[in-house]
């Protein structure tokens, strides 16, 4: 979860909302919504146990065609456009240390990500650890430094009408897309259910503990960024960390925070990089199409389902801006997490004893995530019609795959 997000999305949503109040608020809802989704999830992966995460879900709780189509986007969408956005990321503050090429510098560093994930889950593993360890202690330093150290002459928080209003202002659902791609991940840990020890216990204690610290440490770090940085100066930057960490420690000390930073976004590539094949490993299983995607080599890396993660990636970072990515990826990912905490509805009406772990707050824990995501969703199509429109058509370019399939299936044209 903590990653590309949080260093970037604050500029992107102070060019609608200048109210500092209704920014942190941006960052409490979105940490909710985390909450909420993460909560129901447990019970989903509690009750369905297997890898995939919402391919899983849907296939049992709608339609095989439901199922498909949200692996169909995980194994095209999911994993590879949060990838290819942490590498645009990367390249951006790399470019603030040593005047380069984000593009190239970009490229460079999923080759060699998906290099240290062709050895194996467990060398992706121990990366990501470090990596992750390093991106939470410079949060929990840039915040401590932002209070101690900082300049905040100009800061001002209040709650009055006018920053309510903004609260209820369409440019503030919009802006949650931002935060939405932020708090991305949440529900990571379901897409490899199988690799868990002890699952029914463990992925709903792992959920809920994530969720919580990373609302935390992302409420800290904006408030910094704006208790530092006037909202004018971040407006449409990319590299808000860096514009705050200049504030706070000077140049040289900017430049130090930009390269921690950047070990952070490997984590970030290398997460993605190490989770998705998940999905594509039971895609594989279930649907002959996609067979090979669940070959695993003898250090266990999924070596066909990396190679496609990595040439969609690429092919991102090449063809569309870091913006373009985040809202295409937030609008299209929402369709499936929404129907997924519908789903608890359905599976709780089919199974009237539940003796696993359930959902804490239900019925009001997924009516919020659901009402937060679809009013997101709504606004999100009448102010990015594009984005919104190439999500859509990813969905119906699965529609078309899962019949080819199908046809071929029947056909035995395939051989299972």
């Amino acid at each position: 979860m903590v990653g590309t997000g949080v260093y970037t999305s604050l500029g992107f949503q102070a060019m609608d909302i200048d109210s500092v109040f209704a920014l942190l608020m941006l960052w409490v809802a979105g940490g909710v919504m985390a909450l909420c989704g993460a909560l129901t999830y447990a019970e989903l992966s509690s009750a369905m146990p297997r890898s995939g995460g919402e391919y899983n879900f849907l296939t049992r709780l709608y339609h095989p065609l439901v199922g498909f189509n949200a692996g169909w986007v995980s194994i095209t969408l999911g994993f590879t456009a949060p990838m290819a956005a942490s590498c645009m990321a990367f390249g951006n503050y790399f470019g603030s240390i040593i005047e380069s090429s984000s593009s190239v510098v970009a490229t460079i560093l999923l080759c060699a990500v998906l290099v240290i994930n062709l050895f194996g889950i467990r060398s992706g593993g121990k990366v990501q650890l470090t990596f992750t360890l390093i991106n939470i202690s410079l949060i929990v330093v840039l915040s401590t430094a932002g209070i101690i150290w900082g300049n905040h002459e100009h800061f001002k928080i209040s709650a009055t009408s006018e920053d309510l209003k903004q609260i209820l202002n369409p440019s503030f659902f919009v802006s949650l897309v931002y935060v939405s791609f932020a708090y991305s991940g949440w529900n990571a840990i379901t897409y490899i259910t199988e690799d868990i020890d002890n699952p029914r216990t463990n992925i709903p204690r792992a959920l809920f503990a994530a969720s919580t610290l990373v609302m935390i440490l992302y409420l800290c770090l904006n408030f910094i960024f704006l208790y530092n940085v006037p909202i004018e100066e971040l407006k449409g930057k990319l590299e808000v960390a860096f514009v705050a960490a200049e504030k706070i420690f000077g140049v040289a000390g900017a430049k130090i925070v930009a390269a921690i930073i950047c070990i952070g976004l490997v984590a970030s590539v290398n997460s993605m990089m190490m989770i998705g094949p998940g999905t594509a490993k039971v895609l594989g299983e279930d649907y002959p199409l996609f067979k090979k995607l669940s070959w695993k080599s003898k250090s266990g890396s999924s070596v066909y389902a990396l190679l496609l993660q990595f040439l969609i990636a690429l092919i991102l970072i090449h063809t569309a801006t870091f913006k373009q990515v985040t809202v295409y990826i937030g609008f299209t990912l929402s369709m499936f997490t929404v129907l997924a905490v519908i789903g608890i509805f359905i599976y709780r009406y089919k199974n009237k004893s539940i003796t696993h772990y359930t959902t804490w707050g239900y019925p009001l824990t997924p009516i919020l995530f659901i009402v937060i995501e679809l009013s997101m969703m709504v606004y999100v199509m009448i102010e990015n019609t594009y984005e919104s429109l190439l999500g859509l058509l990813t969905i119906m370019a699965g529609i078309v795959v899962y019949f080819v399939n199908h046809y071929l299936k029947k056909d035995k044209l395939i051989n299972q």
